[in-house]
């Protein structure tokens, strides 16, 4: 920090820590937030709180105040997350303010966390500490992770989607950073943070509210389409029973979120082999879905071009061919196989990506010469069951 930045500073500190004076734009306070988060990355934490005292002394002031802005506590909230992210900073700070702000000490008990935006100031904060495992641990034995499993729910949009990023954010972190041998089945082995995690996916996916289980199942889309680590094929053993009998519900209430979900893994390559349990729930899901469901995980599952030739011949295949003909119903008038041949011809249309391996014939002989008299034959069929 410049000279004159550290002469002007405390006067700043001072006028935010005044309850009488309120900063009627919180644009200056993002600005702020920005500056310091710039300085963090660049100088030390830690030497910046030491060569400055009146931002812990901001911090002090404006806990102890009775009826503070909500502006200037979600302010806070995000600068003490910021310093927060050093280790070391963290260990300064934790004696003395981390629990007043993170714990159930601090707003989360107040009439303060009625506002949207200091929930979202609380999520933001502990979303920037999750650096190091300090906060993991504090994350477990204060509580937060409780309260943050409580914000899925929450009534603003905005706040709960910051949470979703949120425990993807801590789940990935923990596994990541804590895990130095592959992870067991067992969770007992698995970081304590982690298991708490998905103890809470468990336990809502078999809840009977439909908002907990649609939050659970929002998370795993998440956590899948960002996440391509092999823990992730252990997680999805772990939840495959409960997603089943999500789908052999009367009706199917989650449909729409079992969907982002399937496409979501269908991305990961590590769900790439033909064996993949995940393979057989898609095909129960194309039969338990209504059409206005099950229509966007076909046409989604077609047009993943890296499962192009998994697709193309196996029984899943052979499942969205029969859903198309239900659904258009042209399954009394056109054989299934007669269908199937025609999709299968509209499908090849789509260009696979460069590199990738071609279908081929069925035998085996992937050459171009035996990709081309494949296709002429099937183009013949095609032509001759279809002319008039």
């Amino acid at each position: 920090m410049d000279g004159e930045c550290a002469r002007l500073l405390p006067a700043v500190c001072a006028v935010l820590a005044d309850a009488r004076q309120l900063v009627s734009d919180d644009t200056c306070l993002e600005k702020m937030l920005d500056w310091f988060k710039a300085l963090t990355e660049a100088e030390s934490s830690l030497l910046l709180l030491q060569e400055n005292p009146c931002l812990t002394e901001l911090v002090t002031c404006v806990l102890k105040l009775e009826d503070p802005s909500p502006s200037i506590v979600s302010f806070i909230l995000r600068l003490t997350g910021i310093f927060a992210a050093s280790e070391s900073c963290f260990q300064h700070l934790q004696g003395e303010f981390l629990s007043s702000l993170f714990g159930e000490e601090g707003p989360i008990n107040s009439s303060l966390w009625e506002d949207a935006s200091v929930r979202s100031g609380w999520v933001e904060g502990v979303r920037s500490m999750v650096r190091h495992q300090s906060t993991i641990q504090f994350l477990c034995s204060s509580g937060a992770i409780d309260v943050i499993f409580m914000l899925q729910g929450d009534p603003s949009l905005f706040v709960a989607s910051a949470v979703n990023r949120l425990l993807v954010h801590i789940l990935t972190f923990s596994l990541q950073s804590e895990t130095t041998s592959p992870l067991s089945m067992k969770y007992c082995s698995w970081p304590m943070c982690a298991q708490m995690i998905m103890a809470h996916i468990e336990e809502s996916l078999k809840s009977s509210s439909v908002s907990r289980i649609k939050q659970a199942l929002k998370l795993l889309t998440s956590v899948f389409g960002c996440c391509h680590d092999q823990w992730t094929e252990i997680l999805w053993s772990r939840i495959a029973e409960p997603i089943e009998s999500l789908l052999k519900e009367e009706p199917v209430q989650t449909g729409h979120s079992l969907v982002d979900l399937f496409l979501s893994m269908a991305r990961s390559p590590v769900f790439g082999c033909p064996e993949c349990s995940l393979w057989t729930s898609v095909t129960h899901a194309l039969k338990f879905l209504n059409p206005a469901q099950a229509g966007p995980l076909a046409l989604g599952v077609l047009k993943c071009q890296e499962w192009y030739d998994l697709l193309l011949w196996n029984s899943l295949f052979y499942t969205i061919g029969i859903w198309f003909c239900k659904s258009l119903k042209l399954l009394c008038c056109i054989k299934k196989k007669t269908f199937l041949l025609h999709l299968a011809a509209h499908v090849r249309l789509l260009q696979p990506k460069k590199g990738s391996r071609s279908p081929g014939a069925i035998g085996g002989d992937n050459s171009d010469d035996s990709v081309q008299r494949g296709r002429n034959r099937r183009s013949k069929g095609m032509h001759s069951s279809f002319s008039p």
